[in-house]
């Protein structure tokens, strides 16, 4: 099916060479940058009153959007070791240079002791023995200061990521340097140029314009040379070489479900392709972080892999080919999702965990499906449920396209609990389930706010928590408002009334304070029983 061009290690080296290190702090800014972080100086020395002595907040992002406010993203230091989830967000107004508001997450502490009496080393053994972890997995640690119910803790940071026998695991454990006991854990792993076209599995009958490499006469890659780069890798099954994708002509694929060969690639690429069109036609984003970061899609990952994930460590997909529950899962609303992760990670770094990790899914869930929107597919017709084309149980009598019958799918957002897991309402302990199940409150929020509780044939009705009826304002309004609140408004540990916050902010700027899409966004919020 093609030649080996280059392993993924060749890769990362330079993919991580590119773009700004998230979590720490920039280096350097252009000068019209410098200008706005000076105009959000107050701001910050404001901040700084409320903070122990010691603090630093250090400038990580400075953007302008298309409204003309700018803002600028700061990390939290204590004596320069890294706090925890103490980011805050200075907003600028760009004509005046003044300070309009803060989105503030930084967080007082009283702390004296920064010295570990706990190696890194024995941090990283406690962590992989807290996740029953083999040895041999790939370990980061860093100094990191944890505020957990007001009290703050000098932790060890470690990331346990690397490939076991079940697949890819990426796990961060906070671990005391005191006392080296496990403080706070979760598992990160964030889951679900000439032309040419792609006849894969769930693209509409014909196939799909995609772009292709032509590098010699008779050789086809299946990659965009063009800003931001990016290709389709095959993994051949493997879990570590990567192969490109390569062929005779500027076609790839049969249209025909396949564990093996350039058809699932076929997909994966477009899903690239046409997620980060999606971005840029719709928010004018440059690539996942707004920079033309270069990022890539692996295939045929192991054997029999039920999951496909982001990785923020080669900002690339990855796609299993499923075994006895899924099909390939390339489709066009997971490859949305799984790049989407990416963009959070680049803007709100929502955390992985608790009522943030939820809103993180839904981020995913809900790109995802305006992605979906966006390629309007006539196979894969666009809808509010998650994986549906991946389901083998919808495939009825085989991998034939009329066989097809999508009665099934991983999440609804218009009614999440008929997965009998996910969440319709919000509670006060709904940050203690899977961030998959809690997700569902803010994509039933979402589709409440686009289509409403009961839009017209054929979207389905959706149950509101307290027996409202709410009008929603369309999704080309919903998904401004969302992709708004996570970039300019949300940060990492934003829980669902932040969210609501976030939202009403984004709704004010977008269309003013006393509009319909602000009323309309505090009684979907309401509806899902946030207020």
């Amino acid at each position: 099916m093609g030649t080996v061009v280059k392993r993924i290690s060749i890769f990362l080296a330079a993919l991580l060479s590119i773009g700004i290190q998230i979590g720490t702090a920039r280096a350097q800014f252009t000068q019209a940058e410098s200008t706005i972080i000076s105009a959000a100086q107050p701001a910050i020395d404001k901040l700084l009153q409320t903070l122990p002595r010691g603090t630093t907040l250090s400038p990580t992002q400075v953007f302008v959007d298309d409204i003309g406010q700018a803002h600028v993203r700061v990390a939290q230091f204590f004596k320069n070791i890294p706090v925890f989830e103490g980011d805050a967000v200075i907003h600028i107004d760009t004509r005046t240079y003044r300070v309009i508001g803060t989105t503030n997450a930084t967080l007082p502490f009283a702390l004296t002791n920064v010295t570990p009496s706990v190696s890194s080393q024995h941090a990283s053994d406690v962590a992989r023995t807290h996740f029953a972890q083999a040895p041999g997995l790939n370990s980061r640690q860093d100094l990191s200061i944890l505020v957990k119910n007001g009290v703050a803790s000098l932790t060890w940071k470690v990331r346990n990521e690397g490939h076991v026998a079940e697949g890819h695991v990426d796990k961060v454990a906070f671990v005391s340097a005191g006392s080296a006991q496990v403080l706070r854990a979760w598992d990160d792993l964030q889951t679900s140029n000439v032309a040419g076209t792609g006849a894969g599995m769930y693209m509409p009958s014909g196939g799909s314009a995609i772009t292709v490499d032509k590098t010699a006469a008779t050789t086809f890659y299946l990659r965009n040379a063009g800003s931001p780069t990016y290709f389709t890798c095959d993994m051949r099954n493997g879990r570590s070489s990567c192969y490109y994708v390569t062929g005779s002509s500027a076609s790839f694929g049969t249209g025909s479900i396949s564990t093996s060969g350039p058809t699932a690639a076929a997909d994966a690429e477009f899903g690239a392709e046409t997620t980060l069109s999606y971005y840029k036609t719709k928010f004018g984003r440059n690539g996942i972080d707004n920079a033309n970061l270069s990022t890539y899609s692996r295939v045929h990952y192991s054997r029999g892999y039920e999951n496909a994930f982001w990785s923020d460590s080669c900002s690339c997909m990855t796609y299993g080919d499923g075994a006895s529950t899924f099909y390939p899962l390339v489709s066009i609303d997971v490859a949305g999702h799984e790049m989407s992760h990416g963009v959070t990670s680049r803007t709100a770094k929502l955390t992985y965990s608790g009522e943030s990790g939820g809103l993180n899914e839904a981020t995913s869930d809900i790109f995802g499906t305006m992605v979906e929107y966006y390629a309007n597919g006539s196979f894969d017709v666009p809808d509010y449920k998650i994986g549906e084309m991946i389901m083998r149980s919808n495939w009825v009598s085989g991998t034939n396209r009329t066989s097809f019958q999508p009665t099934k799918a991983l999440r609804y957002m218009y009614n999440p609990a008929l997965d009998g897991a996910s969440q319709n309402c919000w509670y006060s302990g709904v940050g203690s389930i899977d961030v998959h199940y809690s997700s569902g409150i803010a994509n039933h929020f979402y589709y409440l706010l686009a289509e409403g509780s009961a839009p017209a044939s054929p979207l389905p009705p959706s149950p509101t928590c307290n027996s409202s009826t709410v009008t929603g304002i369309g999704r080309a309004k919903a998904e401004q408002i969302w992709y708004r609140a996570l970039t300019v408004y949300m940060t990492a540990s934003t829980s669902y009334s932040g969210a609501r916050a976030a939202t009403i902010s984004a709704a004010t700027d977008l269309y003013g304070a006393t509009s319909t899409e602000v009323n309309t966004v505090a009684a979907s919020w309401a509806a899902v029983s946030v207020n």
